[in-house]
Protein backbone atom coordinates (compact mmCIF):
# COMPACT_ATOMS: atom_id res chain seq x y z
CA UNK A 1 0.00 0.00 0.00
CA UNK A 2 1.45 3.37 -1.01
CA UNK A 3 1.36 5.94 1.75
CA UNK A 4 0.30 9.53 1.22
CA UNK A 5 2.62 12.37 2.22
CA UNK A 6 0.28 13.23 5.09
CA UNK A 7 0.42 9.70 6.47
CA UNK A 8 4.21 9.57 6.11
CA UNK A 9 4.49 12.92 7.93
CA UNK A 10 2.22 11.78 10.77
CA UNK A 11 4.16 8.53 11.10
CA UNK A 12 7.41 10.50 11.19
CA UNK A 13 6.01 12.87 13.82
CA UNK A 14 4.80 9.91 15.86
CA UNK A 15 8.20 8.22 15.71
CA UNK A 16 10.46 11.29 16.00
CA UNK A 17 8.13 13.93 17.55
CA UNK A 18 9.23 16.66 15.11
CA UNK A 19 9.89 17.39 11.44
CA UNK A 20 11.47 20.20 9.44
CA UNK A 21 10.84 21.19 5.82
CA UNK A 22 14.27 19.81 4.86
CA UNK A 23 13.51 16.44 6.46
CA UNK A 24 10.14 16.31 4.68
CA UNK A 25 11.78 17.08 1.35
CA UNK A 26 14.67 14.64 1.81
CA UNK A 27 12.58 11.76 3.18
CA UNK A 28 9.23 12.11 1.41
CA UNK A 29 9.75 14.48 -1.53
CA UNK A 30 7.38 16.95 0.13
CA UNK A 31 8.03 20.50 -1.11
CA UNK A 32 5.03 22.00 0.75
CA UNK A 33 5.27 20.78 4.32
CA UNK A 34 3.38 23.81 5.67
CA UNK A 35 0.41 22.93 3.44
CA UNK A 36 0.43 19.29 4.60
CA UNK A 37 0.63 20.43 8.25
CA UNK A 38 -2.35 22.77 7.69
CA UNK A 39 -4.35 19.86 6.24
CA UNK A 40 -3.42 17.65 9.20
CA UNK A 41 -4.50 20.36 11.64
CA UNK A 42 -7.86 20.59 9.87
CA UNK A 43 -8.21 16.84 10.43
CA UNK A 44 -7.73 17.40 14.16
CA UNK A 45 -4.03 16.77 14.68
CA UNK A 46 -2.49 18.96 17.37
CA UNK A 47 0.78 20.19 15.82
CA UNK A 48 2.83 23.14 17.12
CA UNK A 49 5.15 25.29 15.03
CA UNK A 50 8.49 26.61 16.27
CA UNK A 51 10.89 28.92 14.47
CA UNK A 52 14.54 27.84 14.69
CA UNK A 53 17.52 30.20 14.98
CA UNK A 54 18.27 29.48 11.33
CA UNK A 55 14.83 30.86 10.45
CA UNK A 56 13.00 27.72 9.35
CA UNK A 57 9.97 26.02 10.88
CA UNK A 58 10.06 22.97 13.08
CA UNK A 59 6.76 21.16 13.58
CA UNK A 60 6.10 19.14 16.72
CA UNK A 61 3.26 16.70 17.41
CA UNK A 62 1.52 17.27 20.74
CA UNK A 63 0.44 13.94 22.20
CA UNK A 64 -2.71 13.37 24.17
CA UNK A 65 -4.67 10.36 25.36
CA UNK A 66 -6.89 10.39 22.26
CA UNK A 67 -3.90 10.19 19.93
CA UNK A 68 -2.31 7.41 21.98
CA UNK A 69 -5.56 5.43 21.62
CA UNK A 70 -5.56 6.14 17.86
CA UNK A 71 -2.00 4.83 17.49
CA UNK A 72 -2.77 1.66 19.42
CA UNK A 73 -5.85 1.03 17.28
CA UNK A 74 -3.97 1.85 14.05
CA UNK A 75 -1.16 -0.53 14.99
CA UNK A 76 -3.61 -3.33 15.76
CA UNK A 77 -5.21 -2.80 12.33
CA UNK A 78 -1.80 -2.90 10.64
CA UNK A 79 -0.93 -6.13 12.46
CA UNK A 80 -4.26 -7.63 11.41
CA UNK A 81 -3.51 -6.66 7.78
CA UNK A 82 -0.08 -8.34 7.97
CA UNK A 83 1.88 -5.07 7.79
CA UNK A 84 3.88 -5.93 10.94
CA UNK A 85 5.34 -9.23 12.05
CA UNK A 86 4.52 -10.05 15.63
CA UNK A 87 6.48 -12.65 17.52
CA UNK A 88 4.87 -14.19 20.51
CA UNK A 89 7.39 -15.08 23.19
CA UNK A 90 6.81 -16.79 26.43
CA UNK A 91 8.05 -14.93 29.45
CA UNK A 92 11.13 -16.57 30.82
CA UNK A 93 11.26 -16.61 34.57
CA UNK A 94 14.52 -17.36 36.26
CA UNK A 95 14.13 -19.12 39.54
CA UNK A 96 16.59 -18.19 42.26
CA UNK A 97 17.00 -19.53 45.71
CA UNK A 98 16.39 -17.06 48.47
CA UNK A 99 19.08 -17.01 51.12
CA UNK A 100 17.06 -15.02 53.63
Amino acid sequence: MEQTQKRMIINHLRDHNHITPKEALDRFGCFRLAARIAELRKEGWDISTFLTRQGYALYRLNFDAQREEFYAEEYENEVANGEHEVEEKEDEVEEKEYDG
